[in-house]
């Protein structure tokens, strides 16, 4: 288990995909507006910055199919798994916790 620096809630934009009351692309347009917000509090070295503008992009641009929107999924979720510099002795820091599921 890890100690996150961030934790990302898009647990409504996967319930609604869920329910079907959302289709993939506004899912993905959902998930890419969420991210912008929370970049605006990211505050880690400006390669994590640049990371996360392509997964903004994928999930913006390149969520038309169930297959695009899980690819993006699966870099957003490699992008969080981050390490952060860990003091000695401490659990091993992460980037961000992707909030999915209730």
């Amino acid at each position: 288990m890890a100690d996150w620096e961030y934790h990302i809630d898009l647990k409504e934009i996967w319930k609604d995909y869920d329910e079907e009351t959302i289709d993939v692309v506004t899912a993905g347009k959902n998930v890419a507006q969420k991210l912008r917000g929370f970049k605006a509090q990211l505050q880690v070295i400006s390669s994590c910055f640049d990371d996360l503008d392509e997964i903004i992009f994928l999930f913006e641009h390149e969520s038309e199919t169930e297959e695009e929107f899980n690819f993006a999924m699966s870099e957003l979720y490699n992008w969080g798994d981050t390490d952060m510099p860990t003091p000695p002795g401490k659990m091993q820091r992460k980037l961000a916790f992707i909030h999915t599921t209730f």
